[in-house]
C-alpha cells in the first residue's frame, strides 16, 4: 500500500527522536525571500516539541481528509489541495522547494523587520525525508515598542524593552511534503493566495459543461452569482466540474428526475420545451445539488437522502 504524504508526516511526528534537523524560516513580504532564524539550541528543542504536539493534535481532531475540489462545509477536516496553483501559491511553493538556497541567509535584527514577516515555515528533516509546516504571520504576532510600553521582570524591578518582539505560535495553516499540500486553514488560501480566482475559474468551466446539457432556459442567474463573489456557491459548481457523474445521464432522465424526486418536485419551473427555469436562489442551489448527484436513495431503508445535508425523506408508497 502506498503511503500518502499525510501518513508520512504523522509517522515522522510520532517519532520526534528520528527528526535530526529542524529549521525555522521567515518569509518576507517586501522582498519575497526566505530568511533563516538563528535559534539557540534549547529554544529550538522546546519549539520543536511544541510544534510536534500541536501538529499531532490536528491529526487527532481532524477525522476527515477532503479534496479541496470537492469542498463542502466539512468540520474537523484536513483539505488536500488538488486544483491548479494560483500564481501567488506557485511562487511561494517554489521558495519552499528551493529552501536550501537560504540556509546561510539569516534574519538580521538590524536590517530586517518583524512587521515584514508574512509567513513562518518549519522545515523538519529525518534521515530520508523532509516536510514543512507553514503558519501565517499576523500583526498580533509582533509586539512593537513604538506604541506599547513592554516591560519584563529584571530581578525585583521592571525595565522597558526597546526592541520589537515576535511571537512564534506553534499552530499550522498547512503542511507540504513531496509536493503535496494539506490545508488546515482554508481562509489563508482566499485572503493571501488568491484562491477565489481558481474557484471562479473552475465554476465557469462547470457552467460551460452545464450549457452543453441544454436543460436550462438560461444560465445568466448562475453566472451572476459567480461574478458577485458567492464563493460557497462557486465551490459547489467547481465540484460539478471535477466529480459529477450526472453528465453521463441522458437529458430526458435528468428532467424527469427533477420532477419526481421528493426533494425537487415543485421546486423548478419549466418552459414549453421542458427546460428548467431557475428563478430563485433556492432553485439555483437545488439545481447545483442535482448536478452534484446529492439526492440518493437507500437500498436498505428505501429513504431518499440529501447526501450533503443528511436530510431524509421517506418513500411511504
Amino acid at each position: 500500500m502506498i503511503e500518502s504524504g499525510l501518513e508520512k508526516i504523522k509517522r515522522i511526528l510520532k517519532k520526534p527522536k528520528d527528526i535530526n534537523s529542524v529549521n525555522l524560516y521567515f518569509f518576507l513580504k517586501s522582498s519575497k525571500v526566505l530568511k533563516r532564524i538563528d535559534l539557540i539550541d534549547n529554544s529550538l528543542q522546546s519549539l520543536t516539541h511544541n510544534v510536534c504536539e500541536d501538529s499531532l493534535k490536528i491529526f487527532k481532531d481532524s477525522q476527515n481528509i477532503v479534496n479541496i475540489s470537492s469542498f463542502e462545509n466539512t468540520k474537523n477536516a484536513i483539505f488536500k489541495y488538488d486544483l491548479d496553483y494560483t500564481d501567488k501559491l506557485a511562487s511561494f511553493l517554489d521558495l519552499i522547494r528551493n529552501i536550501s538556497r537560504y540556509e546561510e541567509d539569516f534574519f538580521d535584527i538590524k536590517d530586517d523587520d518583524f512587521k515584514d514577516v508574512g509567513f513562518y515555515i518549519f522545515k523538519f528533516g529525518s534521515e530520508k525525508e523532509n516536510f514543512y509546516s507553514v503558519r501565517k504571520s499576523y500583526a498580533i504576532n509582533v509586539y512593537g515598542n513604538d506604541k506599547r510600553f513592554i516591560i519584563f521582570p529584571d530581578s525585583n524591578r521592571f525595565r522597558k524593552i526597546d526592541k520589537n518582539l515576535f511571537n512564534v505560535d506553534t499552530k499550522v495553516d498547512f503542511f507540504m511534503i513531496d509536493d503535496e499540500l494539506y490545508f488546515i486553514n482554508l481562509k489563508i488560501l482566499e485572503s493571501y493566495f488568491g484562491f477565489d480566482a481558481i474557484i471562479k475559474e473552475n465554476a465557469k468551466k462547470s457552467m460551460d459543461k452545464i450549457k452543453k446539457l441544454d436543460i436550462l432556459v438560461e444560465d445568466a442567474s448562475l453566472r451572476k452569482r459567480i461574478e458577485e463573489g458567492d464563493l460557497t456557491f462557486s465551490r459547489k459548481l467547481s465540484k460539478i466540474n471535477v466529480n459529477s457523474p450526472v453528465f453521463e445521464v441522458k437529458k430526458r432522465e435528468i428532467i424527469e428526475f427533477s420532477k419526481t424526486n421528493d426533494f425537487l418536485k415543485g421546486e423548478f419551473d419549466y418552459d414549453e420545451e421542458d427546460k428548467i427555469l431557475l428563478s430563485t436562489k433556492k432553485s439555483q442551489d437545488l439545481f447545483v445539488k442535482l448536478l452534484n448527484d446529492n439526492f440518493v436513495k437507500s437500498e436498505l431503508t428505501k429513504a431518499n437522502y440529501d447526501a450533503e445535508g443528511k436530510e431524509i425523506k421517506r418513500d411511504d408508497k
